[in-house]
């Protein structure tokens, strides 16, 4: 029997200090921001990159920042089926896990997370901080910010970790040994 308090109490304590990498997905615009459990901070948009730039860009923020974790924003529809970006986010996640695991090693968990109306609440503040403002350049990473937020808010449940075939884990896992061996040489 599993003692629900207990379980809740023991993934709080697996956040408490756990430095993390939020990602907003986009196909023009991608939000990155980082936390280690209590105010968020923005830390880029990046614009107009392909899938692997992208990736290559969030490694090094997390190489960066010293960040354990990265949390992916999952897109869904408001009744909590699967939208079409939901699909390009999904390939990209799998790419960001291999890259991970390739360059950074099994230390460095990728989740997804429900990002349901992240970018709503991401511009009523930016409207209530400055009415004139225009969105466009902030939205993304505050969009960012605010999935860590639900995320730690949550304690991290409901979080679906990265899937990645076995065989690309094996092989992935071979490249960062072998990475690992030839920097210490």
């Amino acid at each position: 029997m599993i003692d629900a308090a207990a379980s809740v109490t023991q993934e709080t304590y697996s956040l408490l200090g756990v430095k993390s990498i939020g990602v907003d997905y986009g196909l023009v615009r991608t939000g990155v921001a980082v936390t280690v459990g209590y105010d968020p901070k923005p830390l880029t948009i990046l614009k107009d990159l392909n899938a692997t730039e992208v990736c290559d860009a969030v490694i090094r923020c997390v190489r960066l920042e010293q960040a354990s974790r990265i949390v992916v924003g999952l897109p869904l529809h408001k009744n909590g089926t699967i939208a079409e970006q939901t699909n390009l986010t999904l390939v990209f996640v799998a790419e960001l896990a291999q890259k991970s695991l390739q360059e950074l090693g099994p230390g460095v968990k990728v989740e997804l997370f429900d990002e349901r109306y992240t970018s709503k609440a991401a511009a009523a503040r930016a409207h209530s901080r400055n009415p004139h403002q225009p969105l466009y350049g902030t939205l993304d990473a505050d969009a960012a910010c605010i999935i860590l937020e639900n995320y730690y808010n949550d304690n991290g449940l409901g979080a679906q970790p990265a899937h990645l075939r076995p065989d690309i884990v094996e092989e992935s896992r071979r490249f960062y040994e072998r990475k690992t061996m030839e920097e210490d040489a």
